[in-house]
């Protein structure tokens, strides 16, 4: 019996550092390490904030991995399943990390040790990868080739050359952009797409996202995405049935990612989509059944649907500052009866054709399950229209779901999300005592608790002592490495006056700093207006936009044109790991709460103290990753500048305050803004 304690793992001169000249010591890593492998041991649960500089990931890494080492050198039952972790983020490079660099040095330190091997894989989903079937009917199809220019032919041909040799398919090995049109000509969108039948039997044993799965069913680890992960488990998928051990990184993302995972959206292009179904479910299938969707004209079901929405855009959407408008009752919606009239004739022909293809013989009814997939999955999207089209008033008997119309530029979306989701995620990951899961980010607790995380995943609906909680601090001097900046002239982000006072501050600030800023804005249209008005200006450094380019491109020029300044929106308040003085200043221009006529939101604040109960800790969990991007490492220095007076007047201010768990050099003025910064980058460069 081997007997490696986690201490054995992390102290200094303990199997991590071995090989390592630098590593150091971190006891709050190896109380939350002990404490994860407790709780692992003990079939609970472990809720982790590890900010930056933590090592959050080997933090949950060695104890999970230690656990299955251990398992392998465990004689089992006959028929008895082995342990099996899944790793869960909503960050493509943090993927990455953890597969190409983390992962296999954590296993192969601790395989030395125990003697074994772990296999460990990606699960993407199948727009990732090429199909070869595709591919060919790209080459071979002259309808097709005429569809694409001289640089797609080029791209078509570099794209062949890599799939004769690689043994992935996996489109993100390919190091250069690949137009979207083309892009979908050669990958299948989704697995109803996936036409295995049409395959040769040879392109079927090579599929690469069939040969992706299959190396996941037998990994010992897996990472993958909250979309990839719920999709398993919506369809019990034996990929992932054996899973033990859960680890969700970026936890703050699951309960959106969950919501909009189970949410519907219905246009007009969603009718002829149902009709591409019919005839691919109907193609499948061995049995010809085409005679079920008989007397239905797709162009009249094209035409209901159109004056359907017709009618609520010119019910809603005359003035243009509406966008979003909550449907309380049928009487919200226009006339549907011919519209319903066509739904029903096609849930009774999807109704059959399921039937006929599960009462036929085993062998039938097997050679049909693709058909079959694809046409229950359509039956719950036509009796989710039915719903939220026609039986309005009884779906919303359930105050926990939610129904609204919107215009996206010129598309009208009737739309159906449910607001709570944490019964559905305690059903799928709480309620057995076989899986055990770590809930951990960077910043997930607001008000130095975790109570908005837990009733937003259901974990203050179990048994306490089954959940552990470790709120770690950073390894960082913030008190001297931040300098906490906010003009004597803010304004709060509701007055008239912001954008004009803010882009203001933000020219000044940049021309103090020289250069080096990234600028977070919650809307869009702020940020263009910056674009905008910093052009116009004579200020210190390139400016850069979010959408110019890819965000992995956007991020390196940035870092290496040292004196540049970036502007992006909320999906850059994560994923930005720039260090040293090419970001030495973070700028907010306001407290980022949700936007207040999100269909979500709308139904949230009609609660009484929805206020302090969700918009404020999802304001300062968003806030705080924002303010994470500025320092990365113990020699980075930066300053943080909220635009937004409301941080310093309002009466929540020391809620927010209360959340960042160190004491803030602060200032109002901009020479100390200049002076911080001036010496900082005399520092770097001398």
């Amino acid at each position: 019996m081997i007997n490696l304690t986690i201490d054995d793992i992390f102290k200094k001169g303990g199997l991590l550092a071995q090989g390592n000249s630098n590593y150091k010591e971190r006891p709050q890593q190896i109380e939350a390490a002990k404490l994860i492998s407790e709780k692992i041991n003990d079939e609970g649960h472990v809720i982790l904030e590890g900010p930056c500089g933590f090592g959050k990931s080997l933090t949950y890494l060695v104890p999970a991995l230690k656990r299955v080492y251990e398992d392998k050198k465990t004689e089992k039952k006959k028929g008895e399943d082995g342990e099996k972790v899944i790793i869960v983020t909503s960050n493509i490079s943090l993927q990455d990390q953890l597969i190409n660099k983390d992962i296999p040095f954590v296993a192969e330190k601790l395989r030395k040790v125990y003697g074994t091997f772990l296999m460990y894989s990606t699960l993407k989903g199948i727009n990732n990868f090429i199909c070869k079937t595709k591919l060919e009917m790209l080459t071979t199809d002259t309808t097709l080739l005429d569809l694409l220019d001289d640089r797609d032919k080029k791209e078509q041909e570099l794209i062949r050359a890599f799939a004769e040799n690689s043994e992935t398919g996996d489109l993100n090995e390919i190091d250069f952009t690949i137009k979207q049109d083309l892009r979908k000509m050669i990958t299948c969108s989704d697995t109803n797409e996936c036409d295995l039948q049409r395959c040769s039997s040879d392109t079927k044993m090579k599929c690469f996202y069939a040969g992706q799965k299959a190396m996941a069913k037998n990994s010992d680890i897996i990472v993958t995405n909250y979309h990839m992960l719920y999709a398993m488990k919506s369809v019990q998928s034996d990929v992932i049935a054996d899973a033990t051990i859960v680890i969700m990184d970026e936890v703050h993302e699951a309960e959106d990612i969950l919501r909009d995972f189970n949410a519907t959206e219905v246009k007009e292009g969603t009718f002829e989509y149902i009709m591409n179904q019919i005839k691919a479910m109907v193609n499948k299938s061995t049995q010809d059944l085409s005679s079920l969707f008989e007397g239905i004209d797709i162009e009249k079901l094209k035409d209901y649907a159109k004056t359907f929405f017709e009618n609520i855009d010119t019910t809603y959407f005359k003035e243009d500052g509406k966008q979003i408008i909550l449907i309380k009752d049928q009487t919200y919606l226009p006339n549907k009866d011919n519209l319903e009239l066509y739904m029903k004739k096609i849930e009774k022909g999807i109704n059959s054709f399921i039937m006929r293809l599960e009462n036929a013989d085993y062998k039938e009814m097997m050679e049909n399950l693709d058909a079959i997939n694809i046409a229950k999955k359509l039956r719950a999207t036509t009796s989710k229209i039915l719903d939220i089209t026609s039986n309005v008033d009884k779906v919303l008997e359930d105050k926990n779901k939610v129904i609204w119309v919107e215009r996206k530029e010129k598309t009208v979306i009737l739309g159906y999300k449910e607001v709570d989701v944490s019964e559905k995620f305690k059903g799928m990951f709480l309620n057995s005592p076989k899986m055990r899961c770590i809930f951990t980010s960077a910043t997930i607790s607001s008000g130095n608790n975790f109570n908005y995380l837990k009733q937003s995943l259901g974990l203050d609906k179990i048994e306490k002592d089954r959940v552990a909680e470790y709120l770690g601090k950073s390894p960082f001097d913030l008190t001297n490495q931040e300098l906490w900046y906010l003009p004597e002239d803010a304004v709060p982000a509701n007055d008239k006056r912001f954008l004009e006072v803010s882009l203001r501050q933000i020219e000044e600030i940049i021309n103090a700093t020289k250069g080096g800023v990234l600028v977070l804005f919650t809307s869009t249209n702020s940020m263009r207006e910056c674009k905008k008005y910093l052009e116009e200006r004579n200020i210190v450094g390139r400016v850069m936009m979010q959408g110019e380019m890819s965000k992995s491109k956007l991020l390196e020029e940035f870092k290496n044109d040292e004196d540049s300044n970036l502007l992006a929106t909320k999906s850059f308040f994560t994923g930005v790991d720039i260090q040293g003085h090419a970001l030495r200043c973070v700028i907010i221009d306001k407290l980022p709460f949700e936007t207040p006529t999100e269909p979500i939101q709308q139904k949230l604040n009609e609660e009484k103290g929805a206020f302090f109960k969700y918009s404020l800790p999802s304001m300062i969990i968003s806030l705080k990753q924002g303010v994470g991007r500025g320092i990365r490492t113990i020699d980075d220095k930066c300053v943080i500048c909220i635009l937004d007076q409301r941080i310093a007047s309002a009466k929540y201010k020391e809620t927010i305050f209360k959340s960042f768990k160190y004491k803030k050099t602060a200032t109002r003025s901009l020479d100390e803004v200049r002076n911080f910064t001036r010496n900082y980058i005399l520092d770097k460069r001398a």
